[in-house]
């Protein structure tokens, strides 16, 4: 039998900061090796966390919706105003007057967009239709992206070219579906993202109250 020790000298990574209770010793026969669980009442927090905005996002689609589109439009002001303040900070020698130009625009978007969406009836729609497009566009410019992948990887025999081309098809069709009607795609995939949260925290619960919940190898 032998005793393997946690090192208190080397770096910890995330994974220990995920472990319930201080390090402890492991006592293993010789040649083999111990595991210590992962994930412990923060995979219950987390895995709950998960289970309940997927919940809400499926039983109220529109309020999740709004509540999205509004967190995103406040993100995009507060990105800004980080924009301006890391051109402020600079040495005038490196500064840059898009970086300022930039952060003024995102922020004064921001703050007409979320007063128009509070302020007038058909203000909401407008700004859930904007993003929707806005999310739409780029779905699309991703799914030619990876059609033009997957001609590489074809021409290459590379495998997952097969994956590739099914994930531009689906990253098309679903940009030009919420295009063609951005505020019912909007809500659509608000339900269908408060799916896979909800789906991705019972896999954490589950893993989490297992016996053999994310089994790391003691070194």
């Amino acid at each position: 039998m032998k005793e393997t020790n946690y090192d208190y000298t080397r770096t910890k990574t995330g994974a220990d900061y995920l472990n319930d209770g201080p390090p402890r010793a492991e006592f293993i026969p010789d040649g083999e090796t111990a595991f210590v669980p992962v994930n412990g009442k923060s995979g219950l927090l987390v895995g709950a966390a998960l289970v309940g905005v997927g919940l809400v996002s499926i039983l109220a689609p529109g309020a999740a919706g709004i509540s999205l589109a509004t967190l995103l439009t406040g993100g995009l002001g507060v990105y800004g105003v980080a924009q301006i303040i890391a051109f402020a900070r600079l040495p005038w020698d490196r500064r840059s007057g898009w970086t300022l130009a930039n952060g003024i625009a995102m922020t004064l978007l921001s703050v007409i967009t979320l007063w128009m969406a509070l302020t007038t009836p058909l203000g909401m729609v407008s700004m859930i239709a904007s993003l929707a497009s806005v999310a739409a566009f780029f779905g699309l410019l991703t799914g030619v992206g990876q059609l033009f992948q997957y001609t590489t990887l074809r021409r290459t025999k590379s495998p997952g070219a097969g994956w590739v081309l099914a994930s531009g098809i689906v990253n098309l069709l679903v940009g030009l579906l919420v295009m063609a009607a951005p505020v019912a795609g909007w809500f659509t995939l608000s339900t269908l993202w408060g799916a896979f949260l909800a789906g991705s925290g019972v896999a954490v619960l589950a893993e989490s109250c297992s016996g053999h919940r994310g089994l790391r190898a003691v070194e």
